[in-house]
């Protein structure tokens, strides 16, 4: 087998394992009982959805609301770091270097953790 091949037949595994799940998940999205067994098609849930009260929109809007602001502070203090590390001095480039590493050294779930201990 050759290596591009086996590599293509390895990340269809690979996608294959991620979406599958999610495809399970949408196709029973619209079974019409609670249980994982099919009892027959139905919009129930989706009804249930967008009838339901305005806390789950409400939720929604926070969420958007957060990921706008934060992605819009993010591209500010992205900005201006990349300015300072083009103008800056070489020990402040260092610095700036070193910083930017740091999520990437950090476990996710830490951050995960460090989080929902902040906002409980």
């Amino acid at each position: 087998m050759k290596p591009g091949k086996f590599a293509f037949i390895l990340t269809m595994v690979v996608l294959l394992f991620f979406y599958i799940p999610i495809f399970v998940v949408v196709l029973f999205s619209f079974n019409s009982s609670k249980s994982p067994e099919w009892t027959g098609f139905s919009l129930k849930w989706y009804e249930k959805l967008f009838t339901s009260s305005g806390h789950i929109w409400r939720t929604f809007m926070n969420s958007i609301i957060v990921g706008i602001s934060s992605s819009f502070v993010g591209v500010i203090l992205g900005t201006f770091g990349a300015v300072a590390m083009y103008m800056g001095a070489k020990k402040f480039k260092k610095l700036m270097w070193t910083t930017t590493y740091i999520p990437f050294i950090i476990p996710d779930i830490i951050i995960g953790v460090s989080l929902l201990i902040f906002f409980t």
